[in-house]
């Protein structure tokens, strides 16, 4: 026996030429649907789950996941924001800490009380030269 499935996916994107919208259907039903927003430079800043919004019945057994971004001034991501009614509405955030060669040091999630930092051995570092012609590293 074979079994053959189809899947269609359709995508549309802004003036810009930046994805907004993202469907995959099945043979008979829609499988996934997400709407993309961003900011003025091009990052993502939120993707909404259009499948199982919150008003669809399905939503409180099906995964709802819905995220938001936040960036700081030079574009870097410093907070990540999760929320999925799948899981009694339930929110994450992770927080981005980076140094001053923009190199992440910590991920820290509001889930868990842990703070994963990058091992020292995977930080690049900078390394400067003053006028005296010796070299200066900075972390």
């Amino acid at each position: 026996m074979i079994i053959l499935t189809l899947n269609v996916q359709s995508k549309t994107y802004d003036s810009l030429l930046r994805l907004n919208h993202l469907e995959t259907s099945g043979t008979s039903e829609q499988l996934q649907g997400f709407a993309y927003q961003h900011d003025r430079v091009g990052n993502i800043v939120s993707i909404d789950d259009l499948l199982h919004s919150d008003s669809d019945a399905v939503a409180s057994a099906a995964l709802n996941a819905n995220a938001n971004y936040t960036y700081d001034a030079w574009y870097r991501l410093v907070a990540s924001e999760f929320t999925s009614s799948a899981i009694s509405n339930s929110t994450e955030t992770i927080n981005y800490t980076y140094n001053s060669i923009d190199n992440i040091l910590s991920r820290t999630s509001s889930m868990r009380k842990l703070i994963v930092p990058i091992p020292p051995e995977n930080i690049a570092t900078e390394t400067t030269v003053d006028t005296q012609n010796s070299a200066k590293e900075k972390i």
